[in-house]
């Protein structure tokens, strides 16, 4: 019998631990995850990542809303936008605050949003391919 050169009988290849091949197509050799662990965990990775989707979306909203009443556009003293600015501001400061303080102003803008949404759509993004990788 024949073995490739550096794999000894029984050793696994490189190409059974990749589960796509070179060009993208998927590598049926690869070694599947337990249908268990797959039911388990499948259905939490892809509520982590709606409620990231939706926090993406409150922080959008909170910036244009911060935006809108800094340029005045926005009516402040009407009750549905004030309270639509007291929930975003609750639920997006504890991680924003720590953000303004480590990002300097660039030219007078405060990009700690920009970089909490880059954050939220990485972790998405992540949360994306461990569900890829285990169906």
């Amino acid at each position: 019998m024949c073995v490739p050169h550096g794999l000894a009988l029984g050793a696994v290849s490189k190409f059974d631990e990749e589960p796509f091949l070179g060009d993208g197509r998927p590598n049926f050799r690869h070694k599947r995850t337990s249908p268990v662990i797959s039911l388990l965990v499948v259905p939490v990775l892809s509520f982590f990542i709606f409620v990231l989707q939706l926090y993406g979306l409150v922080v959008m909203t909170s910036t244009i809303l911060t935006y809108l009443s800094l340029l005045r556009v926005a009516f402040a003293r009407r009750p549905v936008v004030r309270a639509l600015g007291a929930f975003c501001f609750q639920v997006t400061e504890p991680l924003l605050a720590p953000l303004r303080r480590a990002l300097p102003f660039a030219y007078g803008m405060d990009l700690s949003s920009l970089v909490l949404v880059l954050g939220v759509y990485l972790l998405e993004s992540v949360c994306h391919r461990l569900i890829l990788a285990l169906l």
